[in-house]
């Protein structure tokens, strides 16, 4: 009878506008509840998460926001898909795949080309391995432990990783900013990684293989893959449990990036990385992920989507003379900048970039290792406007970078 009286109260008496008013309200409630309900995560050595759950809920809205794009009309698409058809004949590889995102959730994906068999059509949601893209993703899950005070950037390495002799003298941020001096992995592993792809490396291994330090800790600037085989160790120190876990758990699985992980444990995947290959270069470049992606992470980290705090940011972006800051490069491209990374690992050559001015994020991918892709993203063909023209818009005065991050054989690994 009561429920009847309810009912009767809520159908006749109450005004339309208020029963409006309180459907919307039960409807947010609903909608809100599952990110407002955010259990904090607990570390690895069994303590509560010291961030709170609020913190987290702006990674959920941007998950939302970018989990439901629109696509442009489709006029743009197909001048998109033409400029990519006119990228892929410049880069010189068998295929390109392409995905862009905008401020406005406007989101694109296609591809161009073949697999790297040679005769099957590539697919926009193709997996490349993403090299030194990986680092990027790296840095953020070493930076929000740094945020956690499980460490500090000014710690010594040596601080959490005692038997760590290589490392000596360097600090966390010298190994993010790659201002260690920490001698490259690439040239004293070279022989074995070509020789003997199924051949599974120890850390111990790579680094008892290392050359003599390039300079002292602090005091020059070199990029080493090294340097960020170690961030992962310390991370799996400090976080208690295998980095693609780490990477999965506080990385990728909050921005639903379904398609990207670390090639390691569980998930490692000879097909696409041969052992030698996946366990040298690891947490330096042994990820994968697709160009959608990799666009919708862009976006995510650097248009400020909470991914990490605003301070952390800050010194990711902070660019040194050679324009490397934490994890995170700076591309000139005319009178355009964008910031992101490149990656170059064994048959892929990749490329992320955030233009902050446009809110624009986009990666390009090619399976042919040392493909020039920023001169890609530029040419016109027949007045024709430009890949990162139709993106960027008509007002952007655009040349590749001079001279373009196309790594040399030697440091086909590196980059």
């Amino acid at each position: 009878m009561g429920q009847n009286r309810l009912q009767f109260m809520f159908r006749t008496v109450w005004p339309r506008s208020a029963r409006l008013l309180l459907g919307g309200v039960i409807l947010f409630a609903a909608l809100a509840s599952p990110a407002l309900a955010v259990t904090p995560l607990r570390g690895g050595r069994g303590d509560v998460d010291p961030i709170p759950s609020f913190w987290r809920i702006p990674n959920r809205v941007a998950k939302h926001f970018l989990a439901a794009p629109h696509a442009p009309a489709r006029t743009e698409q197909s001048a998109l898909q033409a400029a990519l058809d006119h990228a892929h004949d410049v880069a010189d590889a068998y295929g390109l795949t392409f995905a862009v995102v905008r401020g406005d959730g406007v989101a694109w994906a296609g591809a161009s080309g073949v697999r790297d068999d040679g005769a099957t059509p590539l697919q926009a949601d193709a997996p490349f391995v993403i090299g030194s893209i990986t680092k990027t993703f790296v840095s953020v899950a070493l930076l929000h432990q740094v945020e956690r005070g499980r460490l500090s950037l000014d710690d010594q390495v040596t601080d959490h990783l005692p038997d760590l002799a290589v490392a000596r003298g360097a600090t966390v941020r010298d190994l993010l900013a790659h201002t260690s001096g920490i001698a490259d992995l690439w040239i004293p592993l070279q022989e074995t990684l070509v020789s003997d792809p199924g051949h599974v490396f120890s850390h111990a291994e790579v680094l008892g293989k290392l050359g003599a330090p390039w300079f002292a800790p602090g005091t020059g600037w070199g990029y080493s893959n090294t340097n960020y085989v170690i961030a992962g160790m310390l991370l799996e120190k400090v976080a208690g449990r295998p980095a693609e876990d780490v990477i999965a758990r506080d990385v990728t699985g909050p921005l639903h990036l379904r398609e990207t992980w670390l090639l390691a444990g569980s998930r490692a995947d000879a097909r696409l990385l041969e052992p030698s290959w996946a366990t040298s270069f690891w947490t330096s470049g042994a990820m994968r992920s697709t160009a959608a992606d990799l666009a919708r992470w862009g976006a995510a980290l650097y248009g400020g989507r909470s991914v990490v705090r605003a301070s952390t940011l800050s010194a990711m972006t902070a660019f040194n003379e050679d324009d490397y800051g934490l994890g995170t490069r700076r591309f000139e491209f005319g009178e355009e900048v964008g910031i992101g990374h490149s990656g170059l690992l064994k048959r892929t050559t990749s490329l992320l970039l955030y233009f902050p001015e446009q809110r624009v994020s986009l990666a390009i991918l090619a399976n042919r290792s040392e493909v020039d892709l920023p001169a890609a993203l530029v040419a016109e063909q027949d007045g024709k406007p430009s890949l990162l023209e139709l993106i960027l818009g008509p007002d952007a005065v655009l040349t590749a970078p001079s001279p373009s991050p196309a790594p040399s054989a030697v440091a086909a690994a590196r980059n």
